[in-house]
């Protein structure tokens, strides 16, 4: 139950020992004593900064809060000044960025400073830094944290390097792990809260990469929950519904609230289930993939959040007002395409009697993506698209020979020794039915 303890994964320890070891990462680089005069003779500061950055150092924190009220635009004018002139010095570099990192933590109203520096292209030395060599992941994240930030918040429709950010988001999140993994999605769910953002990473290919952490055998908590977020930032986007249908996203989000116990990623998923009511064949395929069904032991739990529990609610009434409004036929073609087939109603004598001739249709297109689910490694949509090839091949005057044609009948008995009883049975039986003129005697006997 959601209201009982929750004994924590090895991969959710593991997290939030990698979070607490990165904090206090940081703690150890604001407590450096940084060479400021040093650099002020050397000339990579003025006098005036010298004093801006003294200034802020030996400030607490309600201070800091004051001076970058009355100075922001100063000190936003300095640091992007000094992470460029003063690169070399790993150190310093690392404090620079953690104190950039913390005043937009602090409040992300403060990128305005920095959209309006008068060094030129703000965002260029953080840009810099991602593409160096041999930079610890402490900095990289750090400058990809903060680059999420900017970018995001930049008011202005044409936001330079947005578009080489998203490409380098999109090409770490698949060849990053671990905690770079966790920043790096986290990176992603600022960026794409423009929609600019949005079409470039499904342009670069990223949809495929994110929908692979939607896995409900994902260890990693936090992981789930920020791909989880991104998915449903994403659903706010028309023109990207139909790229999150062409990688079955429905499909994955239910399975997750399915067998996820954690509320905040139950929370997210239900929030982009939610958006997608209404669009595309969503419904359909929220219907075939068993939601409805799942729904009823999802309210019965004790949710702390009112508007997961809203959102349950919201989402069942909507889904029985679809159920009535959508033929079986609907529902099975959905549940087809989504490529995973369970045992729900339309799996029966009754419906394949009722609708046979309806899979005539574009050269028995839903015929071929039943004889293609023969070769799914998952063993209940197995199972179910071996009893559909025997009431087709029943049913249909025709269905013998389709299924001949397009291959189904020697994936079937291939299927007769598999190491599933379910689904040697149902192979087996279907079989018999391609094999036996009068299927009706053959069903007595059985």
């Amino acid at each position: 139950m959601a209201g009982r303890g929750r004994r924590p994964s090895g991969a959710d320890l593991k997290e939030a020992a990698e979070a607490a070891a990165f904090q206090d990462k940081a703690s150890q680089v604001l407590g450096m004593q940084i060479p400021w005069a040093v650099y002020e003779r050397s000339g990579l500061i003025t006098a005036k900064e010298l004093g801006l950055v003294r200034d802020y150092d030996g400030a607490e924190e309600d201070e800091k809060i004051d001076l970058l009220f009355e100075q922001g635009q100063q000190y936003a004018n300095f640091f992007v000044k000094a992470i460029e002139s003063i690169r070399t010095d790993r150190g310093t570099t690392e404090y620079l960025l953690t104190l950039v990192d913390q005043l937009l933590q602090g409040d992300q109203n403060r990128a305005k400073y920095f959209h309006t520096c008068s060094t030129g292209n703000p965002y260029a030395p953080f840009m810099s830094i991602l593409s160096r060599p041999n930079e610890s992941e402490y900095t990289v994240s750090k400058a990809c944290h903060i680059l999420s930030v900017l970018l995001s918040t930049n008011p202005e429709q044409e936001c330079p390097d947005l578009a080489d950010f998203v490409k380098w988001v999109t090409s770490r999140l698949g060849t990053s792990k671990g905690r770079a993994q966790v920043h790096t999605l986290g990176a992603l769910k600022d960026v794409l809260k423009r929609h600019e953002s949005q079409m470039l990473f499904i342009k670069y290919g990223g949809l495929r990469t994110l929908i692979s952490f939607l896995r409900k055998e994902t260890q990693n908590t936090q992981l789930l929950y920020l791909a989880g977020f991104c998915v449903w930032l994403l659903t706010f986007n028309p023109e990207a519904h139909a790229h999150l249908k062409a990688h079955d996203v429905v499909r994955k989000l239910i399975e997750i609230v399915k067998l996820v116990i954690r509320e905040k990623v139950v929370r997210i998923c239900f929030c982009a289930l939610r958006n997608l009511l209404g669009h595309e064949n969503f419904n359909e395929s929220m219907i075939a993939n068993g939601l409805p069904k799942a729904l009823h032991g999802l309210a019965a739990r004790k949710w702390k959040d009112q508007d997961l529990v809203d959102d349950i609610a919201h989402i069942g009434r909507a889904l029985s007002t679809a159920i009535e409004d959508l033929s079986s036929f609907e529902i099975y073609q959905a549940e087809l395409q989504s490529g995973r087939l369970s045992w729900t109603p339309v799996h029966s004598e009754r419906f394949w009697r009722e609708n046979c001739s309806k899979f005539d249709e574009r050269n028995f297109e839903l015929v071929r993506m039943l004889v293609a689910l023969l070769e799914t490694e998952h063993e209940v949509t197995l199972e179910v698209a071996c009893y559909d090839m025997g009431e087709f091949a029943r049913f249909h005057p025709d269905g013998r020979r389709v299924i001949q044609a397009l291959g189904g009948k020697q994936r079937l008995m291939m299927h007769m020794e598999h190491h599933s009883a379910k689904v040697s049975k149902q192979a087996l039986m279907s079989v018999q039915k391609l094999l036996v003129t009068h299927w009706e005697f053959l069903d007595k006997a059985q």
